[in-house]
């Protein structure tokens, strides 16, 4: 027994058939469009991570006096040019009757392998800084800036806070790319924004 169909189904039917064959480029571009921003955003997410972890722990350890830790993240070259012993002695020095209550990280530049981050930092002034003892403490922004080497972050400009002399940036080959790359985000955002304010302090701290 032979069943024919209908002239106008087989129609129907190839015309399904060439629809369903034809290539869907423009859902794949899409697709893949949305996943290379997807993997960017997720690489951008990953390297931010990476160095807030990294900021975030020398900061911490700054607040801990802790110079053997701080001095390792220095840059290669600025550890070449300023021995342990002197850091560690200037940092004593510049420290007494401060301590460096909070930080809080508000805006992050990375650009290749340099990052300016800008940090408000909250520290306990020492005894007579301010007449009348009338604020304990100061508030202040600045720029702290950054530089991965061999897939490492180091840190170049630690924030001097008005009185760490040996946080700056003092270490720079003659041919190195200066962090003035950032000039126009720390000329627009930056300013050495100081402010005195008065904070709980709880018991009284040896100096």
């Amino acid at each position: 027994m032979i069943i024919s169909f209908p002239r106008k189904l087989k129609k129907k039917q190839a015309c399904n058939i060439r629809r369903r064959e034809r290539p869907i480029y423009a859902k794949e571009l899409i697709l893949l469009a949305v996943f290379m921003v997807c993997l960017i955003s997720t690489n951008a997410k990953c390297i931010d991570r990476e160095l807030q972890d990294r900021v975030t722990n020398y900061y911490n350890l700054e607040k801990e006096r802790d110079w053997d830790k701080t001095y390792p993240y220095r840059t290669p070259l600025y550890r070449k040019s300023i021995n342990f012993k002197l850091y560690k002695r200037k940092m004593d020095e510049n420290i007494k009757g401060w301590k460096l209550i909070e930080f809080n990280i508000l805006k992050i530049i990375v650009k290749k392998n340099y990052a300016a981050l800008k940090i408000a930092f909250v520290e306990k002034v020492p005894q007579g800084y301010f007449p009348n003892n009338v604020y304990n403490a100061i508030k202040i922004t600045q720029i702290s800036t950054w530089e991965k080497i061999d897939n490492i972050w180091y840190i170049r400009d630690a924030c001097s806070r008005t009185h760490l002399t040996l946080n700056g940036d003092l270490a720079m080959e003659d041919n190195q790319e200066p962090i003035a790359i950032f000039v126009n985000f720390i000329s627009t955002d930056s300013g050495q924004k100081l402010k005195p304010i008065k904070i709980n302090l709880g018991q009284p701290e040896q100096p």
